[in-house]
């Protein structure tokens, strides 16, 4: 896995982000009935269901990934255009910076990791991928 970051440090506006990360949440009373239709009302027509719905069905799965890597979102609250609460936020400081600097920390102390980061990195174009029995490759134009 490559990161592509523009910047002289990882993180971007991830890092900024404030408000938390709404999860499918049963033990505030949730449901994905409700989760969905809280995102397609306040989307006022823009959404596309069926990706709020792989959001929806997905969330609990991307909260534990982040918990593995010692992510604390243990704190929730009702934000607007939700009925329930589902937005989680660590204690005591911004979600963004805390999830980014808990996945930089472990992309760092994983010696056998196979993410690479690189930073001040201008890509200039997407292309699909392909998939090959051991690879992804996308690539093209990326200049550093």
């Amino acid at each position: 896995v490559v990161l592509l970051e523009k910047e002289s440090r990882p993180g971007g506006n991830s890092q900024k982000a404030s408000s938390g990360i709404s999860i499918l949440s049963p033990e505030n009373g949730d449901s994905e009935e409700q989760f969905i239709e809280d995102c397609l009302a306040s989307g006022r027509g823009l959404c596309v269901p069926e990706l709020v719905e792989a959001l929806v069905r997905n969330s609990r799965g991307a909260l534990e990934f982040l918990q593995s890597y010692g992510c604390d979102l243990s704190s929730s609250s009702q934000l607007g255009g939700h009925r329930q609460r589902r937005t989680h936020t660590p204690q005591g400081g911004p979600v963004g910076w805390h999830v980014m600097s808990k996945l930089q920390e472990a992309i760092k102390d994983d010696t056998e990791s196979s993410v690479k980061i690189t930073l001040k990195t201008d890509a200039k174009e997407r292309l699909p991928h392909t998939q090959t029995q051991t690879h992804t490759h996308t690539h093209r134009h990326i200049h550093t």
